[in-house]
């Protein structure tokens, strides 16, 4: 499953492994390395106009990860990220914590977020801080089959966003995210996102 998070929004920003757009209790397993550019803007105006990021992010131990983010276009930042595992449940990681936005300019966002199992799907919850700002946040995913899986989140607040999206897993460790991102409020509400990762493993 491609894992990713971006808000199309100017509060949120980030590439920990996670859904659309909020981060999840998922985590890179050691030495596997995460190397994403995606495409974000407004539907309306098709793939002109958007903002482009690029993302590295690792899995640097059982129940860490960290990763580094730069947006150019309409955005520019870059910044750190990381997050560690606080919780199990049959080995592997349920409850994570985690901060991004770590730069010098912005303001940095910690949360927590854990999740529970469904049958094949995954209710995933937790909070985060924006701006000093708690806001809950809400996601789910689904496996449709082997290679496809569907998410949908949500980050409350006026700044943030809901997305709904289709993960599909390609050969070559590659893997492509399709998403469409609503705005809570604004006149440009309607976007998407399009990401593209090469998930290599073992590499150190």
């Amino acid at each position: 499953m491609v894992l990713a998070l971006v808000a199309l929004s100017d509060r949120v920003f980030s590439a920990a492994s996670g859904l659309n757009i909020i981060p999840t209790a998922d985590f890179y397993s050691r030495g596997t390395l995460a190397l994403e550019a995606e495409r974000g803007g407004i539907v309306s105006n098709g793939l002109d106009g958007g903002d482009t990021s690029y993302y590295v992010q690792a899995g640097i131990g059982r129940g860490i990860e960290a990763g580094y983010d730069k947006c150019s276009d309409g955005h520019q930042f870059c910044a750190w990220n990381f997050k560690v595992a606080l919780a199990y449940r049959d080995s592997q990681p349920a409850l994570a914590l985690g901060a991004q936005n770590l730069s010098a300019g912005l303001k940095w966002q910690p949360y927590v977020v854990g999740h529970l199992s469904l049958g094949r799907a995954r209710l995933h919850g937790g909070a985060i801080a924006i701006e000093g700002d708690i806001k809950p946040m809400l996601g789910c995913d689904a496996p449709v089959s082997g290679s496809l899986t569907l998410m949908a989140d949500v980050i409350t607040g006026s700044e943030n966003a809901a997305s709904f999206g289709l993960a599909i897993g390609l050969p070559q460790n590659l893997g492509l995210t399709i998403s469409y991102v609503r705005n809570h409020i604004g006149t440009d509400r309607h976007n998407y996102l399009l990401l593209l990762g090469w998930y290599p493993q073992g590499i150190f």
